[in-house]
């Protein structure tokens, strides 16, 4: 919570003439004539005025001073950020375009440069198939088990690469058809993650927490293993694949006369679990051949920028304006170079230090004055060296978009999605901002329950949820549920911050102990945190522990429902399609993450009622009414009939055994 300083400057020239002619009396009873004339009140009016400038200096706060104290409590002004997009390189088969190559776009008239950060291997090949096959797929020759998901990756759709439930083996497909015979080398695969609610909220950095994927490709005869630089995770975020093809052929896959691949003879890669689970399935929106990722910013060299006049302060304006990372500033004096120290403020700078400050617009770099950083010798170069950018490069690069074709011989660029959007540079009031926010965060995760007249952010919409600020500390229970949401290279459905709670000591009031209960997307039937996924959860909230707390990361206690039912369906309904449509109702009621009112999952601790589950039966338009409804705890030593179920707060109840009884109402035949 902020601690606003105190406002100092409450004294007004007139109050303070006022005070003073008011003291007159007793200090000076002699003085008698008060006029404005006299000298004696011309002074005591001076004073007046001297006394609330200082009044006003010692309240007023400068710009600079303002970003040194944010600067202290760790907000900088953030720099201009260029975009990132994808692009599709064009070039001769086998080339492989060196990063660094750019292009000239221009969006609505504006110059946008493009710069590639990655070298990108072109093949000129196309993906025409695009399919996922579960893991017993081959042993059925490809005729079952196995999805074409071509159409829909051709509708710009997201397609699930694995499947809704992926376990160990399942794979996903893609079909390469060559423009010439392939030779052996690298082949470039770019993979964008759609946006869906399922996905990481954060990406995270390294290998899948949890899951081996590898890439194989199809010889004719068996898959071979391929050496891959896989940057996705196992499909998990956006990124490259670089995969290293031997020398084949086109080849047919499966049975050719039954099998979803029939009548294709194409090169056939694939991606397959070898091990682990995923927290969701992962949803791809883009698999491109031939790409590459590219900022919109060009980096220029390090020419001369202008000769030093060798005046105290002295600016020098930039050819363009920076981006990303302050640039490299040196000089060239008589032949010596001097490298100059980018600082965020001149009073760090000793007198000797050559220094300067980059200011707020981006295009003008101040020296010291001799007293905060050296003065720069007169007709010394000064050279420089950094990434620049447009006013159109720091907004969402994206298509529709022209680029302009290289010369002779140059690689063609044709954008095919944006990545992340650029920002412009902050000034003080944004970084303030930003600050605000940063340290009311707790505040306003209290507010957002309290509006909603709940108790904890696993009550609320996980996209609400993802809208709010994540703490840098971890100090109430909504800090914490909203810190494990937020971990990276984690996919998580709902959190649950549990005070005072060990999960070794039931029913025990835990002094200093937290439990929070993770429930991640997968696997379907019975969501559980894999053990990769809660050491990822563990070192994140560990990061932000306040001292004198223990944190307790585990899965959810699952509580299966046994549901016995006599339902009396309504006239024209088939009794094997009320029944399939009563337990897919009520399997998806009593459900982790799709159950409850409120289809957001079964509440943590909430009691099963019967008269929920007679009510959402009732509902169902193939059911008339239900005779009777029973429910059972299916634990060793509740085996019994039960009227309402209660759980206790980690519990979460899931739907067991369903035996749904189908009578024909009373009088009807």
């Amino acid at each position: 919570m902020p601690l606003f300083p105190p406002v100092t400057d409450t004294l007004r020239w007139d109050d303070l003439v006022r005070e003073g002619r008011a003291q007159l009396p007793l200090v000076a009873p002699e003085w008698t004539d008060q006029n404005t004339s006299d000298p004696g009140i011309a002074l005591l009016e001076l004073v007046a005025w001297l006394v609330e400038t200082d009044s006003y200096r010692s309240s007023a706060v400068a710009a600079r001073e303002r970003r040194l104290l944010l600067e202290l409590a760790g907000f900088a002004p953030a720099p201009a950020r260029a975009s990132r997009c994808l692009v599709r390189v064009s070039a001769p088969p086998g080339t492989v375009v060196p990063a660094g190559e750019s292009a000239d776009a221009h969006r609505d008239g504006d110059p946008v440069p493009l710069t590639l950060v990655e070298d990108v291997a072109v093949t000129g090949a196309a993906i025409v198939v695009v399919a996922r096959a579960s893991a017993d797929a081959a042993d059925d020759d490809y005729r079952s088990a196995c999805a074409d998901l071509t159409r829909e990756w051709a509708a710009q759709r997201a397609v699930a690469a694995f499947g809704d439930d992926p376990t160990t083996g399942d794979a996903f497909v893609l079909g390469i058809e060559p423009s010439a015979p392939l030779q052996s080398g690298p082949l470039d695969l770019w993979l964008v993650q759609a946006d869906t609610t399922d996905r990481t909220e954060v990406d995270g950095s390294g290998a899948h927490h949890s899951v081996t994927a590898v890439w194989e490709v199809w010889d004719g005869a068996q898959w071979i293993l391929l050496p891959a630089e896989d940057a996705t995770a196992s499909l998990t975020r956006s990124g490259r694949v670089r995969i290293l093809l031997p020398a084949v052929g086109v080849q047919t896959l499966g049975d050719q006369a039954a099998g979803v691949f029939a009548g294709r003879s194409l090169i056939w890669v694939r991606c397959r679990i070898a091990s682990g689970r995923h927290d969701a399935p992962p949803r791809l929106g883009g698999i491109h051949l031939d790409a590459g990722e590219a900022i919109a910013a060009r980096r220029y060299g390090g020419a001369s920028v202008a000769p030093a006049a060798g005046v105290p302060g002295e600016r020098i304006k930039l050819p363009h304006a920076w981006c990303d990372q302050a640039p490299t500033v040196w000089l060239v004096d008589q032949g010596a170079v001097r490298e100059v120290r980018v600082v965020s403020d001149l009073a760090l700078a000793g007198p000797r230090d050559m220094a300067a400050v980059l200011e707020p617009d981006g295009l003008t770099l101040r020296f010291g004055d001799g007293r905060w950083g050296d003065v720069v010798p007169p007709a010394s170069q000064v050279h420089v060296e950094g990434l620049w950018t447009t006013s159109a490069g720091v907004g969402f690069v994206r298509p529709p978009i022209a680029v302009a074709a290289g010369g002779a011989g140059a690689p063609g660029f044709d954008v095919l999605a944006g990545l992340r959007p650029g920002s412009p540079a902050e000034d003080l009031a944004q970084t303030a901002a930003r600050a605000e926010r940063a340290m009311w965060v707790h505040e306003r995760l209290a507010e957002r329950v309290r509006e909603h007249g709940v108790p904890s952010l696993d009550d609320l919409p996980l996209a609400e949820v993802r809208g709010l600020a994540v703490p840098e500390r971890a100090v109430t229970a909504l800090d914490l549920e909203r810190i494990a949401l937020a971990t990276p290279g984690v996919a998580l459905a709902r959190a649950r911050a549990l005070p005072q709670t060990d999960p070794r000591l039931h029913g025990l009031v835990a002094d200093g102990c937290v439990t929070v209960v993770v429930v991640p997307w997968l696997p379907v039937s019975r969501p559980e945190p894999t053990a990769g996924a809660l050491r990822s959860i563990r070192a994140q909230l560990a990061a932000g522990r306040t001292v004198g707390t223990r944190f307790f990361v585990t899965g959810p206690d699952y509580v299966s429902i046994g549901v016995s039912a006599t339902i009396v369906p309504r006239r024209g309904f088939a009794p094997a399609a009320v029944r399939d449509a009563a337990t897919t109702a009520l399997r998806r009621f009593l459900h982790p993450v799709t159950g409850g009112s409120s289809e957001r999952g079964w509440v943590f601790g909430r009691t099963v009622r019967r008269t929920e589950i007679l009510q959402m039966l009732d509902a169902l338009a193939a059911v008339d009414h239900v005779d009777d409804l029973r429910l059972t705890r299916e634990e060793p030593g509740h085996d019994r009939d039960c009227g309402d179920i209660p759980l206790c707060g980690a519990e979460l109840a899931i739907a067991g055994a369903v035996k749904l009884t189908l009578t024909a109402p009373e009088g009807r035949p």
